[in-house]
């Protein structure tokens, strides 16, 4: 069913192209899939179940990424030969893989699949489908299930109480640095919060 070393990527991109599939799966006898991922049980847990019980009539054949990782060798390389080797129809690698894997060419675009479907990208934050979509050519080759980003929070009223302006978009944090040596050290009973970082995990 799929020709090229691999289909797609990411769970969403699942979903994506699992709606393609089902176009197609009116000519084709046992319709399977077959997903790298990191084990069987957290594939099957997080998402093959709910879907096979909409699709009851797939098989979901899962390759687990663990198995194939070995000592002293990049993620990455490991990936890679797994997908030459086995041909999954789908993965889900992180960012930095992933844009290995688009540039060595290895994966297939989603954006015709997409517009076939009628697939909505409106939930998506655009700034996570930028950092997805090829440079180049604009392709979109996977979408995230989610997302996880830092962010820097600062108590605004403490910023204003010393006269010191608040923080703007794209500081370096030379920047970030040199602004919080403008405080005066607080008092040892005084509990001032003025910068504060946090990791954010978010549906795309």
């Amino acid at each position: 069913m799929m020709q090229k070393i691999i289909k797609t990527i990411l769970v969403s991109a699942f979903i994506v192209l699992l709606t393609a599939c089902q176009t197609e799966k009116q000519s084709i006898d046992n319709p399977q899939l077959r997903v790298l991922y990191w084990d069987e049980d957290s594939f099957f847990k997080k998402h093959g179940s709910l879907f096979l019980a909409n699709h009851p009539d797939y098989n979901i054949e899962v390759i687990p990424l663990k198995d194939e990782l070995k000592p002293g060798k990049a993620p990455v390389d490991s990936m890679m030969k797994v997908i030459r080797d086995k041909q999954p129809d789908l993965i889900q690698p992180d960012l930095d893989t992933y844009k290995v894997l688009v540039k060595e060419g290895m994966l297939e675009p989603i954006d015709d699949l997409i517009r076939k479907d009628g697939y909505s990208l409106d939930d998506y934050v655009p700034a996570v489908l930028a950092a997805l979509k090829d440079k180049k050519s604009g392709e979109l080759f996977g979408l995230p299930s989610t997302f996880s980003g830092i962010g820097l929070y600062y108590n605004k009223s403490i910023f204003q109480l010393h006269g010191i302006p608040l923080p703007k978009n794209h500081m370096s944090w030379d920047d970030i640095f040199q602004m919080a040596e403008r405080f005066a050290r607080p008092s040892s009973n005084v509990n001032e919060e003025r910068l504060s970082s946090d990791c954010i995990t978010s549906t795309a």
